[in-house]
Formats: structure tokens, sequence, C-alpha cells
């Protein structure tokens, strides 16, 4: 909750959306209070890693970056037991950047979220949760896109159906639209508006005749 009151200080949310958080919480004990306040709307995505990166004290990772250390980003996860399923599953990445003068089994740990007990978990069973020097947040599209060049192995030959929709489910587009809708039924709105403009869009919904929840992405 001390995150979630940092958030109502800086006036990113307010008290009705606190109200609202904790609600949900209380209904389902094992959401994560960042996946809360996306699905409610109260904070884009950019936002709310903007608003973690500050509480918490950790960088947002430069996208533009990432290609030049795929290499040794493979390599980590290899080392470390890191699977793609897992790897998406905890929504996070392993680096050790060979340009650092990092100790011997130091690595660096990029994730969407820092709020994950899983990926906590994960880390301490791999004796690596004394390890990460460096804890970088990312946003879902910038690590859908590492994935791809990380496990780019991975074929999609043979893969029964059910596995193929799993994937399909998975996809940032995907999530993003369901979690839209899920927002609309929430706020009970009748229709959403999506306003494209050069550098994003922003999402609208339509409650009471009145358009609120603006989203920006």
């Amino acid at each position: 909750m001390a995150f979630l009151q940092s958030l109502l200080a800086d006036r990113l949310i307010d008290e009705q959306g606190l109200s609202l958080v904790s609600q949900a919480l209380k209904q389902n004990p094992g959401d994560r209070v960042s996946a809360v306040l996306l699905r409610l709307g109260l904070l884009s995505e950019e936002r709310l890693l903007s608003a973690q990166a500050s509480y918490y004290e950790l960088g947002i990772w430069p996208a533009t970056q990432f290609a030049a250390l795929i290499h040794e980003a493979r390599n980590a996860c290899t080392q470390h037991g890191l699977t793609e399923a897992m790897a998406r599953r905890l929504e996070m990445l392993l680096l050790r950047p060979t340009s650092e003068d990092l100790k011997s089994g130091e690595v660096w740990l990029v994730a969407k979220d820092a709020t994950r007990p899983d990926a906590r978990d994960w880390l301490a069973a791999h004796g690596l949760l004394d390890r990460v020097s460096r804890y970088w947040l990312i946003a879902s599209r910038d690590l859908e896109r590492a994935f791809a060049e990380v496990f780019e192995q991975r074929a999609l030959v043979g893969l029964s159906t059910k596995s193929l929709q799993q994937l399909a489910e998975d996809a940032p587009v995907i999530e993003l639209v369901n979690g839209v809708l899920a927002r609309a039924t929430d706020f009970r709105a009748s229709d959403v508006h999506l306003e494209p403009d050069p550098d994003g869009f922003s999402i609208r919904y339509r409650v009471d005749g009145a358009l609120s929840h603006s989203e920006r992405y």
C-alpha cells in the first residue's frame, strides 16, 4: 500500500482511485497493484513505469540499446536456466554485459514490473537474488521485442493449437485489448474511443454520456 500512497501523494491517482484499487485487491488478494492500476485505467503503462522507477529508484531500459546486448542476454538466460516460457511468465530477462566491470556471477535484470513476488522467488531459487547488480524496468512492447530477439531460435512448427492460442493471448496487443475491454466493463462504459495522434493514441470511455477515464499510449 505504500506505493499506492506515493501515487496519491504525487496526484497520479485520487482518493476514489485508491478506493477502487483497494477494493479490487480485497476481492482478488493475488492480484498485483500494477495490474489492477492498468486494468482500471487509472494509469497508463508509461506513467506506471515512471512511477515505479521513481518509487523504487530504478532505471527505465532505453530500448534503443537492447539490440547491442542480445548476445549477452541470450547467454545469461541460458547460463541461469531462464527459459522463454519462464521469462514470459515472469516478464523479465537477464543480462550480463561484457563491457561492464561486473563481479563473478553478477547479472542485470530487465523486467516489466518491480512488484512481482514470483520473479523474486525464481531469482532466490536460482541463487541470483543477491547477484542482481542493476535492475531496469522496461515497457511491455519493448520487452516483447527483446523476447523475439533473445529467443529467436524458437520455432512455431509442431506446436499444438492450444500452445499457439496461448502465445497469441500473451501478445501485447491482445493484452492491451483485453485490458481495455475489462476496464470498459468496470466503468460500465457504453462505448470506447481510440484517438490517434503523431506520438501514439489515447483511449477514452463514454460513461453516462460523457467521455472520461483518459489513457495515454
